[in-house]
């Protein structure tokens, strides 16, 4: 398995471009309008019945995308028809399983079998998310999107009355499906990415991973990332250099600043490696004129750690 000579990988072009990555303004009015929603229904405000349906609509759409037959591909609930994706649910087993080994065997392998094991993961899960994300059914997903397009599609779903069918919420229902298709775009990248981190990303390990010598962007990145989970205040130049080198193409870099926020809040406690994901985060949005408010989310860290009264991270 390998991708063809002369063929640039996925991730390195523009292929890739759900609509939500150029309406970003509509992404923050939704998170708004979201927040407000849940604040609303918490708190037994009016219209809570409607602003509850708000807060359903994403898990309906996954309810009736499993249940769309030309979106199967996506969930990978049958067996894949997709010509990228011949071989690769062989491969995708022979990667987590080769995770779990060298997670498991960090403290026992010498120095080159790490290096060796380490550097064939990195190499298939470079081949592995090309393919993947290539194989995207993008047809399919237009025609699912086609669908919440209907009023009666709508009413059928929300049983809502014909007044509330007003442009204002056709726009949220689009601006949610564009959300849940990056949603759906993106997550082999960050499930490939929490995989490595998560079954391996013992500490004894970092040394082999960022002293993998590897051609390919997509390929140092991987290392870097995964070598940054392991110890990001030490990884954080490395780190930063091999997000400085990827195209300014915005899904991936969207995509990889989304996944460092998230871990930044919900796997690492150390504050030094979490500041410095944040640093990765916010260097990966600044080719898009894009930020972070790195000054505020720095604060909500130092309060958290101040409230938790750990004494190990200063």
């Amino acid at each position: 398995m390998k991708i063809l000579d002369g063929e640039s990988h996925i991730l390195l072009t523009n292929e890739l471009r759900p609509p939500l990555v150029d309406k970003q303004a509509r992404v923050q009015a939704l998170q708004n309008r979201l927040e407000k929603a849940f604040e609303d229904v918490s708190n037994n405000r009016s219209q809570g019945d409607e602003k509850q349906a708000l807060l359903d609509l994403a898990s309906r759409f996954e309810e009736e995308a499993r249940a769309d037959s030309d979106m199967v591909v996506i969930f990978g609930d049958e067996d894949p028809v997709h010509p990228e994706l011949e071989g690769c649910s062989d491969a995708i087993h022979v990667w987590a399983i080769g995770a779990i080994l060298l997670g498991s065997g960090s403290e026992r392998l010498t120095r080159d079998p790490k290096r060796r094991l380490a550097k064939s993961l990195v190499q298939l899960t470079s081949i592995l998310l090309h393919r993947i994300l290539k194989s995207f059914p993008k047809v399919s997903f237009e025609k699912f999107k086609a669908r919440f397009s209907n009023d009666e599609e709508l009413k059928k779903i929300f049983g809502t009355a014909d007044s509330k069918l007003t442009g204002d919420f056709r726009e949220y229902v689009d601006v949610l499906l564009d959300a849940y298709e990056f949603s759906l775009l993106s997550s082999p990248v960050r499930m490939m990415f929490d995989n490595l981190s998560n079954s391996a990303g013992q500490p004894v390990l970092r040394t082999s991973v960022s002293n993998i010598e590897i051609e390919g962007q997509v390929e140092n990145l991987i290392a870097r990332v995964w070598s940054a989970e392991m110890d990001a205040s030490k990884e954080r130049s490395s780190l930063l250099e091999a997000i400085s080198k990827l195209p300014p193409f915005p899904f991936l870099r969207i995509t990889l600043s989304s996944y460092f926020i998230v871990r930044v809040f919900w796997s690492h406690w150390d504050r030094r490696n979490r500041f410095a994901l944040l640093d990765a985060a916010e260097e990966t949005l600044r080719p898009l004129s894009q930020g972070i408010d790195k000054g505020r989310l720095k604060r909500m860290i130092a309060k958290e750690v101040d409230e938790s009264g750990s004494a190990s991270i200063d």
